[in-house]
This record gives structure tokens, sequence and C-alpha cells, in this order.
């Protein structure tokens, strides 16, 4: 299977709140003759942002006919106004294109790119845009209302994903046999 490879950096993301990822969470009373429940109350100071969720994504022979791999994640921003706004920037480390071991031009498979945001989350980073010209893209997004975004405290969950990063090809590619593999960073900002 081909492997596509994703990293994640968040920028400008405090180290309190990377150090209690993922262990926040309220615990319920069970039905007893007493009962006892607990929960945090968070406050994040500053503008923060934190991108979570990412799994690498594999792409197999039923991607070749212009099927979507996709996977949803999470982004939180608290730019401090009222649109919560961030700038997504997607870095490929083979111009975006998968590259195998033989490292010619004609081994390269060529695949498109796309960030949307899912439900209160707006806007769309899109490689189509400008294909195969660059290294980075860059565009700003909207990461809706903090009460709509998810915790930047807790797991990504199913409910709480904001954002779908979708990978295909543009083309079938014809390559010979091989494992194929681009590693793309992605760094979130306040913006």
């Amino acid at each position: 299977m081909n492997k596509f490879k994703i990293l994640a950096l968040a920028a400008a993301v405090s180290a309190g709140l990377l150090g209690s990822a993922g262990v926040m969470a309220a615990n319920q009373g069970d039905l007893d003759t007493t009962s006892k429940g607990d929960f945090y109350i968070n406050y994040v100071k500053g503008e923060n942002a934190r991108i979570w969720g990412l799994e690498d994504l594999a792409m197999d022979d039923t991607h070749l006919t212009g099927a979507e791999k996709t996977q949803e994640i999470c982004i939180y921003s608290n730019k401090n106004n009222t649109s919560n706004a961030y700038e997504l920037t997607l870095e490929s480390a083979n111009s975006f294109v998968l590259k195998d071991q033989s490292e010619t031009p004609e081994s390269n498979i060529a695949y498109n790119i796309k960030v949307d945001g899912i439900g209160i989350g707006v806007g769309s980073l899109d490689s189509t845009d400008n294909n195969g010209t660059t290294d980075t893209y860059t565009d700003n997004l909207n990461a809706g209302a903090i009460s709509s975004q998810p915790n930047p405290g807790l797991e990504c969950s199913a409910s709480a994903r904001n954002a779908k990063i979708s990978v295909w090809f543009g083309s079938a590619p014809n390559v010979a046999t091989g494992y194929f593999t681009d590693l793309i960073t992605m760094t979130v900002a306040p913006q």
C-alpha cells in the first residue's frame, strides 16, 4: 500500500495545554445512596491554536480512479476576535508528489490534497488551486465560535472533529510496482 504520512505541528500552543491533552474529562456519578461526580473548568489565555487527531493515510488501488481518501481532524483557534480565524499551512517534503526509493521523476505520483471545514468550521485549502507549483500551500480559515470548537484539552472524538483532509490522484499513475510516500507538515496559527 502507498503510505501518505502526515505530521502535525501546532503553532503557539502553550506547554500546559499540550501537557494536559486527553486527560481532562468529567466523571459521572453512579446510582447509589450518594453520588459524586466531578468536572474541570478550563480557560485558555492568549491566542493559541492546536491541530490533533491526525493519522497516516494509506492509499490503495481504489483511489486511482479519483476516489478520495479522507480523515477528519480537530483544529482549535482562539484568536481574540469574533472570527477565531487561523492560518493553515501545508508543507510537502516532495513537492506534493509521492516518490519511491528510485527518486526518478518517472516514478513520481502526483496527488491533490484539500482541507475543508466541517460544520461550523469555514473555509477550504485546496492544492488544485495551484497544483504542483509549490512546496507549501497557505490559506486563512475560520474555526467558528469557541463554544462550537473542539475542546483543546480533550481527545479528538468523532463528534468534535471540525476539519476534513481529502487526498486523491488527479489521474491514474503509470508507475512500476513500489512503495511511494510523501510527508505533509500541517501548521496552524491564530490569524
